[in-house]
Order: C-alpha cells, then sequence, then structure tokens
C-alpha cells in the first residue's frame, strides 16, 4: 500500500510539470506571433485562461492513470463548465480580469529595462489646504496639471499626466506601490495654501527605488501672477536633483520670464477645468471662463489656445456644426499663434486643424513633430497624432505613438478611448471590447462607448437596454423636446431595436433644417448598424460638404465604415486619402 503512494505523487508531478513547461512555451510563442503578426492581444488572454484549467484536466488526468470512469468524468465536466463561465464572464467584462499577470517567468524584451539615474516621475495631487475647497479646486487642478505639462516638456524625463495620477488623492498607499504602479523611479508630493492672490507651496522630491529617500523640498511663496514661472522654477530644480543635464534649448525655455494677470490666470484655470467635461454645459463653461481671461488680459495667448480648443471640442462631439465653430477657431488660433508662435500648444492646435478641417495631411505631420519636440510628453498631442496616423493607414507609427501616449498617460478616458477606436479600426473586436468595457467603467456616458454599449447590449439580447442606450446617445447629442418620447413610443409600439432605429431616423430627417443634425452620427447608424449604403452615401457626403471632423475616419482601409462605391471614392480622393 505504501509503495502505491509515491508512484502517485510521482505520475501527477511528471505530468503537471510537462504541462506547464509546456504551456509556458505555447503561451510564449503565441506572444511572440500576436507581436510580430498583428493579431487580436486578446487572444493571449483567452489561452491562458484555458491554460489555467488544463492545470485541474492535467490533475484529474493523472491521478485516475488517463481512466475515464464516472468520477473522473464528473470531475472533468465540472472543471469545463467552470472554465466555460469564466471565460464568458472575461469577454463579457474584459476589464475586470488580467490574465497576463500570470505569466510569471517571460522571455526576454517583454519586461520594462531599467534606465540608469532616474528617468520618470509622477506628481501626486496635491493635498488641499485651502480654506473654501469646492471653489478652488480648479486651482488645485490647474496648478498640478501646470507643473506636470512644465516638466513634461523635458523630453529627458518620461511624466506621467494628470488623469492617471489622480486616482491617488484620496488613496493612503505607500510611495513604492504607487510608483510601481505607475511604472516611475521618483514621486512629487505637495501641499498648497491659498489667501486671496497669494499661494503658498510646499513641494518635496522623493527617489521611491531602491529605497525611499527625500532629493529635494522647498517652500515657496508667490502670487497668481507669478505661477507660470514658478512652473518652471520647480522643474529646473527637479531636473537637477535627479541629475538629468539640461540641453540649452531647455535651460532658455526655463529661463524665460512669464507673467499673466492673476485674474486672468484665475479664469483660464476654471476654464480649463470645466473643459476637461466634455459635456455641453462643461464646454459651455469652459468657453465662458476663457472669454472671460482674454477680456482681462488680451495677450493671454494660452486662453486664445484654450478657446479654440473648446470649440474644436464642441464640433468633435457633434454638439455644434464646423460651419459654426470653424470661423472661431481660426479666430482664436491666430490670435494664438500671433502671441506666441513657437508654442507647443499652438503647434498642436495647428496639427488638429489641418488635420480635421483642412486635410492638410503633410503639414499635419510636420507641425506635430515640431510640437512634440518642444514638448514631448503631451499625451492628448500623440493621441491625436496617433489617429492622425491611422487615418494615413500608417499603423506601425500610429501604435508606436498610442503606445508612448499609454505610458505617460495610461487612466486617461481619452487615451483608453481612443486605443479602442484604433483596435476596432483594426477589427480586433476583442481588444476594442476590453477597453470599451474600461472606458464604461471609467465614464459611463463617455461618448465613444455610447454606440459600443448600445451594440452589446443589442447583440445579447437586452433590447430595452439597447434602446435606453440609443435614446440617451441621441438625446444627448440633439437638444430635441420630442426625441425620447418619439423613441420610446416606437419601441413600445414594433418591439424591434433596428426598426425603432429606421423610424427615429426618419423623425429626425424630417426635422432637418429646423435643427442641426450631425451627419457623422446618422452615418454611424445607417452604415455599421442598418447597413444601408444609400443613406450612408448620403449622410457621407454631407460630411463632405461641411468639411465634418471625422469624415477622415471613413477611408481607413479594412474598416466596417468604408462604403463600396465610386463617390465615396471619388471624396476620400477629394480630401487626399486615395
Amino acid at each position: 500500500m505504501n509503495s502505491k503512494k509515491p508512484l502517485f505523487k510521482s505520475r501527477v508531478g511528471q505530468a503537471l510539470a510537462v504541462y506547464i513547461g509546456s504551456t509556458w512555451v505555447f503561451v510564449e510563442a503565441l506572444g511572440f506571433l500576436i507581436s510580430n503578426y498583428n493579431w487580436d492581444p486578446v487572444l493571449l488572454d483567452i489561452v491562458i485562461l484555458l491554460m489555467v484549467f488544463g492545470v485541474p484536466t492535467t490533475l484529474i488526468y493523472a491521478s485516475f492513470s488517463g481512466r475515464w470512469n464516472k468520477k473522473a468524468i464528473l470531475l472533468h465536466a465540472i472543471n469545463g463548465l467552470l472554465s466555460i463561465l469564466v471565460l464568458g464572464f472575461f469577454i463579457m467584462n474584459p476589464h475586470r480580469m488580467r490574465p497576463d499577470k500570470l505569466r510569471v517567468a517571460k522571455l526576454s524584451g517583454y519586461e520594462k529595462i531599467a534606465l540608469p539615474g532616474l528617468n520618470s516621475v509622477a506628481v501626486l495631487p496635491f493635498t488641499n489646504y485651502i480654506s473654501d475647497k469646492k471653489e478652488d479646486e480648479y486651482l488645485l487642478a490647474g496648478m498640478h496639471d501646470g507643473l506636470i505639462t512644465e516638466i513634461g516638456k523635458l523630453g529627458s524625463i518620461r511624466t506621467i499626466s494628470r488623469t492617471s495620477t489622480l486616482e491617488y488623492a484620496q488613496q493612503k498607499k505607500k510611495l513604492k506601490k504607487i510608483a510601481k504602479e505607475l511604472g516611475v523611479e521618483s514621486i512629487i508630493e505637495g501641499t498648497l495654501v491659498r489667501i486671496d492672490t497669494l499661494i503658498e507651496w510646499r513641494l518635496k522630491l522623493i527617489r521611491v527605488f531602491p529605497q525611499e529617500e527625500l532629493l529635494w523640498s522647498h517652500e515657496f511663496s508667490t502670487s497668481l501672477a507669478e505661477i507660470p514661472n514658478l512652473y518652471k522654477t520647480v522643474t529646473k530644480q527637479v531636473a537637477l536633483q535627479i541629475n538629468q543635464q539640461l540641453t540649452p534649448k531647455e535651460n532658455q525655455s526655463l529661463s524665460l520670464s512669464e507673467k499673466v494677470d492673476p485674474k486672468a490666470y484665475d479664469a483660464f484655470l476654471k476654464g480649463h477645468y470645466y473643459g476637461g467635461y466634455l459635456t455641453r454645459d462643461g464646454l459651455e463653461r469652459s468657453i465662458e471662463f476663457y472669454e472671460k481671461a482674454i477680456s482681462i488680459d488680451s495677450n493671454f495667448y494660452l486662453a486664445y489656445n484654450g478657446l479654440a480648443q473648446a470649440w474644436i471640442a464642441m464640433k468633435q462631439v457633434n454638439l455644434v456644426s464646423p460651419m459654426e465653430a470653424d470661423p472661431k477657431v481660426l479666430k482664436h488660433f491666430k490670435r494664438a499663434q500671433e502671441l506666441n508662435p513657437n508654442a507647443a500648444p499652438n503647434w498642436a492646435l495647428k496639427a488638429a486643424i489641418e488635420v480635421w478641417t483642412d486635410y492638410k495631411w503633410e503639414e499635419a505631420l510636420k507641425s506635430f513633430e515640431k510640437s512634440i519636440a518642444l514638448d514631448p510628453n503631451n499625451p492628448s498631442t500623440r493621441l491625436i497624432y496617433a489617429h492622425t496616423l491611422m487615418i494615413l493607414n500608417r499603423w506601425e507609427e500610429a501604435w508606436e505613438q498610442m503606445t508612448y501616449a499609454e505610458t505617460i498617460d495610461p487612466n486617461n478616458p481619452w487615451t483608453i478611448g481612443f486605443k479602442a477606436m484604433m483596435f476596432l479600426n483594426e477589427k480586433k473586436f476583442l481588444s476594442a471590447s476590453k477597453n470599451m468595457e474600461k472606458l464604461k467603467a471609467l465614464v459611463p456616458d463617455h461618448p465613444f462607448a455610447g454606440l459600443y454599449t448600445m451594440m452589446k447590449n443589442n447583440n445579447t439580447f437586452k433590447k430595452d437596454a439597447a434602446v435606453e442606450e440609443m435614446k440617451k446617445l441621441l438625446t444627448n447629442t440633439i437638444p430635441l423636446a420630442s426625441l425620447g418620447p418619439f423613441i420610446e413610443d416606437s419601441f413600445a409600439k414594433n418591439q424591434d431595436f433596428k426598426q425603432t432605429i429606421r423610424e427615429t431616423l426618419n423623425f429626425l430627417e424630417q426635422q432637418d433644417g429646423s435643427i442641426y443634425l450631425p451627419p457623422f452620427l446618422m452615418f454611424q447608424f445607417y452604415k455599421p448598424i442598418l447597413q444601408d449604403d444609400a443613406k450612408s452615401l448620403y449622410w457621407m457626403e454631407r460630411m463632405y460638404q461641411e468639411r465634418n471632423p471625422n469624415l477622415p475616419y471613413l477611408g481607413i482601409q479594412g474598416s466596417d465604415l468604408i462604403i463600396d462605391h465610386p463617390r465615396a471614392e471619388s471624396i476620400l480622393k477629394e480630401i487626399g486619402l486615395r
């Protein structure tokens, strides 16, 4: 009896060792194929999940010496059922599981390589010692963003963006854990006190690895008017403390004197704060505060740049027509450029206009490069650049820019959303779904996630939820009081999702002229959902006539938005995409 026990252990151990070894080789080989042959990355997650459930399968098989008696069959059935349930949950909620974390022994090339010295920093949200916390929330946000932006201009230091550090505002995690999650070697902590227009700012720079070490701390007292100069002073100190050699160009930029009227800067920070919401109310308030900043200081170039950006956002998310927005965008951009012709934000704004208004592709690429040379750690510029390269079907370069944006701002909803759209256009639907689910968890009403959520509900037979999502998407965009009730009545009458869409679009087209119908939104219902090429072509023509910013996306090769029609090809040729 005792002689059989070691044999049993040996048999199970050998089977497990062979399985784990062969699984590791298979997973690494699949990882190589995904990286080199542009397969959907989520395939690796699915395979790893299946391999995990292969462990109990191997144990059961070895334990019963390959015999298929009732007990063995029952155990295999339970394990198989569990694997199906877990895999189904993962496919429906891909952002909630991280199977890739199970890869404990990866081949070379997958891990980040540590460079000598300190090359990365995260600025944590400042502790608020302001008396009226709600009123001055925009000041905390603005100063946090301002310091990150200034440090980010140093190409030698990878700087994590504000949106990816915000989640640590109320957390009491250890610095080492925060640094590991953000992939940085150093952290800046700060506290802020405001008395009228006077600011007291206490900052600490801490090296986190290999052990925590305070490198520098200082207390600054200044006025709102001097804050832009203070960002430069702190940036210079950070660079010196982490032993980064400043180039002559960086040294010069950090020595420039920049003063603004404190009330103008106060209004600018509010405009920047509210613009981040990307809702109609938020953008309208953003425009109001930027205009206030300009009325106080007519030479404040950042306020003109912000105003142009706000109007670009208004048309990009279908809240106003290009005919209304474009003259304002150009007017404010020209003034910003007159005041500071070589500023990174102005080059980025110029590139955005060249991509989504003028369709000047080569000029846009040059403008992006100039902006990135001046401010290499601006994730927004990298994201727009990535999408421009995608529109031009230069996928390898597009993913390089997207990957860089993700390293400096991984938790920004726009990073996640732009990445999801790139996966969709590559028809990597599993990875697109994973990122859309993550986006929804962060911002449930994000404009990128609306159509995805609607179609997911329809495909999983949740017709009521799909129609509700459609109603939310359309009523948030088109201010028509009767639209919501019409959608509800239509669905109540026919109980058919696509029929409700058809009737709703027909109802909206009857209002055309009295309200603005966003052509790209209409196109998105007619082309990928209803597959009505005639109507899709009509709305594509409307996009072309108004120089809609989303028209270039209709030229991405292989995309589901492509219309197989001579006129569609002609339009794409006329805007330089064929």
